[in-house]
């Protein structure tokens, strides 16, 4: 019989290593909300946006904006 040891603790690793980065993305994307969930942070938001845009060298018709 082949022992698998090796792959389930590499799996278990994967795992944990997933809902970390799960729950760190959650709280980035909770945080990002309620900063920006008002008129003023919407605002810092779009400016900061533009421009990197501008920054990047694309035209901002050409991004959407």
């Amino acid at each position: 019989m082949i022992k698998r040891t090796g792959e389930v603790v590499l799996s278990v690793i994967g795992l944990v290593l997933a809902l970390i980065l799960q729950g760190a993305m959650t709280v980035v994307s909770f945080n990002f909300m309620t900063k920006t969930n008002t008129e003023s942070g919407y605002q810092v938001f779009a400016d900061n946006y533009e421009q990197a845009i501008r920054d990047a060298g694309v035209n901002l018709n050409d991004a959407g904006c």
